[in-house]
C-alpha cells in the first residue's frame, strides 16, 4: 500500500519541479475553458483582451510529438526496466504460494470448476489470470511446468509467468501518462511518468508473480480517471467514471487494501465534485455541505457500479458461490491483515522485530541513525491500521489540490 502515495508523491514532485524550471504546469480547468468560451462567444469576431498572467497558459509547445508517440515511448521505458532478467530467482512468495495457485487456478478454469477458483482471499484474481496466461505461453514454449509446489522449479517458467505482470504494469505507466495529460502540461505529465517508470522500489515489485505491483497499477488508475472525471465536461463525465470504477474493480480483484477506494473517492467527489446549485439567498455551511453529499451520491454509484460488474465477471467463484468468495476476502482482512508479521521485518542489514515509526538503531559509528524505514515496516503493524488508511486516502486530495494551487 506504500506503493500508492509513491506515485502521487512523484507526481507532485514532478508538479513543482515545472514550477522551479518556469514550466506550465497544468492545463486550463474546467471553470477556465467554460469563461474564455463565454467569451469569446459574445465577442466572436474580437481578440479577448485580459492581463496574460489571468488566463490559463495553451499547452506547451516544447513537446512536439503527439500524446500517444510518447505515451508508447514511456510504455517502452517502464517495460524495458521491469523485464530486465525476469529468470533470476524465486522470492519466497512465489515459490511457496503462487506458483501452485496458478496451477490450480488455471486447471479449475479447464474443468469449469468455477468453485475451485477460490484460492486465496487477496483475492489475488488478476494475478492469477495474468499467471495463466504466462503459463500458457510457457506451454507453448516447451517449457517444464511441474516440479515445485505443483508448479514448477524450472527458472523459465518463473519468467514466463511473470511476464504478462511486467506488460499489464508497463502499459498502466503509460495510460497513467495520457490521464496526466488531461489536466498536467506535457512535460510536467512526462516527467511523472518516467518517475513512475524508473522509481526502483515500483519496479521490484511490478516484476515479481505477485500482488502489489499491480495493486499500485490498479489503483493509481482509478485516482487519476477519477480526476480527470472530476475536470471533465459534464457530457463526459459519467464516461470517466465508468473507466474509474472498471480500473477499481481490477484492483478489489487484487488486494484487499483497494477497499480503501471506497471511502477515496467519495471523499473526492464531495470535494472536487460539480458544485452544488444553491437556491437565492445565503446557505449556511452544512446545507452547502449536504448538497454536496447529496450531489455526489449519483456519481459514486455509478463508479461503484464498474467496479462491482468488473469484480463479479472475471472471478469465476462469484458467478455460483459469491457469498463464500466475500467471505473469503473479509476472513484474509480481518485476520492475515490484522495481526503483525510472524517473521518480523528485515532492515539495514540484520532482522527486527515491529517497532515504532521513530525507533532510533545505533549505528556501529557510534552515532545515532534515525529508523526511517520503520515507517515502511508499519505496514504489518497494529499502528498501520491506523496510519494507513489515512496516508492512502490524503495523498489523491493533496495531488488534487496541488493541481487546483498551479492552475
Amino acid at each position: 500500500m506504500l506503493a500508492l502515495p509513491t506515485v502521487f508523491m512523484e507526481i507532485i514532485i514532478a508538479g513543482f519541479a515545472g514550477q522551479i524550471i518556469g514550466l506550465p504546469v497544468a492545463t486550463a480547468s474546467r471553470a477556465e475553458r467554460g469563461t474564455l468560451a463565454t467569451m469569446h462567444a459574445e465577442q466572436p469576431h474580437q481578440p479577448i483582451a485580459a492581463d496574460a498572467a489571468t488566463l490559463p497558459q495553451p499547452r506547451t509547445q516544447w513537446l512536439a510529438l503527439p500524446a500517444w508517440v510518447l505515451a508508447v515511448l514511456v510504455t517502452g521505458i517502464a517495460f524495458a526496466f521491469r523485464s530486465v532478467s525476469l529468470a533470476d530467482f524465486f522470492t519466497t512468495d512465489e515459490s511457496f504460494h503462487w506458483i501452485w495457485r496458478v496451477q490450480h487456478f488455471a486447471g479449475a478454469v479447464r474443468q469449469a470448476d468455477w468453485a475451485g477458483t477460490n484460492l486465496t482471499g487477496h483475492p489475488g484474481v488478476t494475478t492469477l489470470w495474468l499467471g495463466t496466461l504466462g503459463r500458457l505461453l510457457a506451454l507453448q514454449q516447451g517449457i517444464p511446468t511441474a516440479g515445485l509446489a505443483d508448479g514448477s522449479s524450472h527458472i523459465a517458467y518463473l519468467a514466463a509467468l511473470r511476464l504478462p505482470i511486467v506488460v499489464v504494469n508497463s502499459l498502466s505507466v503509460g495510460i497513467g501518462y495520457l490521464l496526466l495529460r488531461q489536466w498536467l502540461s506535457a512535460p510536467v505529465a512526462l516527467l511523472a511518468a518516467l518517475l513512475w517508470a524508473g522509481e526502483p522500489f515500483l519496479i521490484a515489485h511490478s516484476r515479481l508473480l505477485h500482488l502489489d505491483g499491480l495493486l499500485t497499477s490498479m489503483m493509481t488508475l482509478t485516482i487519476l480517471t477519477l480526476l480527470v472525471a472530476l475536470d471533465a465536461p459534464r457530457r463526459q463525465t459519467w464516461v470517466w467514471l465508468t473507466l474509474a470504477g472498471i480500473w477499481a474493480g481490477f484492483a478489489l480483484l487484487t488486494k484487499g487494501p483497494a477497499l480503501l477506494l471506497l471511502p477515496t473517492v467519495g471523499l473526492l467527489l464531495v470535494l472536487f465534485g460539480q458544485p452544488p446549485r444553491l437556491q437565492r439567498g445565503p446557505s449556511q455551511w452544512w446545507q452547502i455541505g449536504w448538497q454536496r453529499i447529496m450531489g455526489s451520491i449519483p456519481p459514486y454509484v455509478l463508479w461503484l457500479g464498474g467496479a462491482v460488474l468488473v469484480f463479479t465477471s472475471l472471478w469465476p467463484v462469484m458467478w455460483v458461490d459469491p457469498q463464500t468468495g466475500v467471505a473469503r476476502v473479509w476472513a484474509e482482512i480481518t485476520g492475515n491483515g490484522g495481526i503483525p508479521h510472524e517473521n518480523g521485518n528485515y532492515s539495514g542489514g540484520s532482522r527486527w522485530p515491529i517497532r515504532g515509526a521513530c525507533s532510533i538503531r545505533w549505528s556501529s559509528s557510534g552515532g545515532a541513525v534515525p529508523r526511517c524505514c520503520s515507517v515502511c515496516c508499519l505496514c504489518r503493524s497494529r499502528c498501520a491500521t491506523a496510519l494507513e488508511p489515512p496516508a492512502a486516502i490524503c495523498w489523491p486530495c493533496c495531488c488534487m489540490s496541488a493541481s487546483s494551487r498551479w492552475r
